[in-house]
């Protein structure tokens, strides 16, 4: 179809060929011309007779219509009745003939105005043997190019407008005067929530205990630390985790630990041990009984062995006031009478001031931060609350979900060190060893003797070096071992005459005067060395009992 509005159409045809281009386009505009002529323009004349006709009869028009006004003016003067009769007669005549005029005119001027429809060839078409790439590799450079510097925009605009609080190692040492600890690991959702329980030997465990060695080294009497609020700006940050197990690193290494849900807003540390939450904290705090024998009924007993749970108790309407009030001083002087450790898991500090009294009453206060999620603005509100309390030693900040990984600390292999056989599997094969050490994976087999062989992963374990040593000792007949197969096995007897013949010191150590040895308050008894002969019949006798109790009851009877 033709679009009659237009003044110029132009036609364009892409091809691989320029010469066929053109071809198509004359053809196109060719048989654009014969439908405008077929389509009403055939039966008229000559464009230009047509304009003479037009100009003639206009002229003509003019004329009739200068008379026909003479006629009207001098109809006015007439008096006598022929004459007006005359110029009626005239007057009709001229309207009559200028009507006529006046419709072969527009019969004209339509016949012009499809002349002036028709299509016309003004230029025709010639072949362009330049070519026109429409997607070439430079539009491609460009866009790139500009997508990349849109890009880099984008994240300049992210980055400056990102408030999180983002873990740096090379700089960070301390935050608003506050010092960094260290970073805590993402922890696999399979080790969770008590990561170190599960996974003892693994970096984010590691770095737990590092933290809590630069800890014993932040208190200003020089003592280590018996009481620790960890606190957080915001719930999610990870800081009941960090809590509870660091709570279980100090239980792991022999303190007499307990672990106090502060959180009586919306505590659950008492979950995590799969324990109920029917008394607790703010049931202590609210009441007058005496604290001592409260806790004889609030304080549970978890599956940890030193480590002992208070929980967060029933929700309160008024936290603030049971915190503040004088019985929290005298419920942490009782704990600090009775564990080492006492550990305090505070309500966000966007919750209330709960931390802030916590932190009042403790040795020492340590901020978890997310490294994904808590920003620079809330830390720094965190930090000012804490300092509104009267005396609150901030520790420092541990930066929570930082890829241990990527720093250049915890990517050593010494942090990843773990023995080559766990004690459960060790345990496990004592109890049910081979009898053949032809066996690639057993590490434990009695001869038919009834002597005991170990595997030089396990031999490198009980005496507390690397496996290298172990084959340097054979190599070098300080050692002796025994060949079954493949395998290279160490005596039970061996390893009792390695450690027996110890080159230990026959000097006699006075100690200092009015000095006690120590004792552990967990068992009330005093750690030594004791003779191998000994550790033997003790072994054996709980072996025996693993797989006789009756016989062994029997025996002891």
């Amino acid at each position: 179809q033709v679009n009659n509005d237009a003044s110029l159409l132009e036609i364009l045809i892409f091809d691989t060929d320029a010469e066929r281009a053109a071809l198509i386009a004359n053809r196109v505009a060719q048989e654009l011309v014969n439908q405008s002529a077929s389509g009403g323009g055939a039966g008229v004349a000559d464009p230009d007779f047509v304009k003479r006709e037009l100009t003639n009869l206009q002229n003509q028009i003019n004329q009739l219509q200068e008379r026909y006004d003479e006629l009207l003016a001098e109809s006015s003067q007439l008096q006598s009745a022929f004459a007006i009769n005359q110029n009626i007669q005239e007057s009709q005549s001229v309207s009559a003939a200028l009507a006529d005029l006046r419709g072969l005119y527009a019969q004209y001027l339509s016949a012009n105005s499809e002349v002036q429809r028709q299509v016309q060839l003004f230029e025709p078409a010639i072949a362009n043997y330049y070519p026109v790439a429409t997607n070439s590799m430079l539009d491609l450079v460009i866009a790139g190019a500009i997508g990349g510097v849109l890009s880099v925009l984008t994240i300049v605009m992210i980055t400056f407008m990102d408030d999180r609080f983002q873990w740096s190692e090379s700089d960070m040492d301390t935050v608003d005067g506050i010092r960094v600890l260290g970073p805590l690991g993402i922890v696999a959702g399979g080790k969770l929530p008590l990561y170190a329980v599960n996974a003892p030997e693994s970096l984010e465990a590691e770095a737990l205990r590092q933290v809590r060695a630069k800890m014993a080294l932040q208190t200003e009497t020089g003592k280590p630390p018996q009481v620790i609020t960890f606190v957080s700006n915001d719930s999610g940050d990870g800081k009941t985790l960090t809590t509870t197990n660091m709570a279980l690193t100090y239980a792991r290494s022999g303190e007499h630990t307990i672990v106090i849900d502060g959180d009586i807003r919306k505590g659950d540390i008492h979950e995590l041990f799969r324990l109920p939450n029917i008394t607790g904290l703010s049931e202590i705090l609210a009441s007058k009984d005496p604290i001592a024998n409260m806790l004889k009924s609030t304080v549970l007993q978890t599956e940890e062995e030193n480590l002992w749970l208070l929980p967060a108790g029933r929700l309160t309407t008024d936290p603030g006031a049971l915190f503040s009030g004088p019985r929290l001083e005298a419920l942490i002087e009782t704990l600090k009478a009775n564990y080492d450790m006492v550990i305090f898991d505070s309500a966000p500090t966007i919750a209330g001031q709960d931390s802030v009294f916590l932190g009042d009453k403790s040795d020492g206060v340590v901020v978890v931060v997310n490294a994904r999620r808590t920003t620079r603005s809330a830390l720094k509100r965190t930090i000012a609350s804490l300092r509104e309390g009267h005396n609150i030693n901030i520790f420092g900040l541990v930066v929570n979900r930082v890829r241990l990984q990527v720093t250049s600390k915890y990517s050593s292999s010494y942090y990843r060190h773990a023995p080559g056989i766990s004690p459960d599997q060790l345990n496990r094969e004592l109890l049910n060893p081979t009898t053949s050490g032809m066996k690639l994976r057993s590490n434990v087999f009695v001869t038919a003797e009834g002597e005991r062989f170990y595997s030089v992963k396990v031999s490198a374990q009980r005496l507390g070096v690397r496996q290298k040593t172990i084959h340097e000792w054979v190599k070098s007949g300080y050692l002796n071992t025994m060949k079954r197969g493949l395998r290279t096995w160490v005596s039970e007897n061996e390893i009792d005459r390695l450690l027996n013949n110890l080159p230990v010191s026959k000097e006699n150590f006075a100690a200092p005067a009015d000095t006690q040895q120590p004792e552990s308050r967990a068992n009330g008894m005093v750690t030594g060395r004791l003779p191998a002969d000994h550790l033997r019949e003790q072994r054996n006798a709980v072996l025996g009992f693993a797989k006789n109790p009756a016989r062994s009851e029997t025996d002891n009877s």
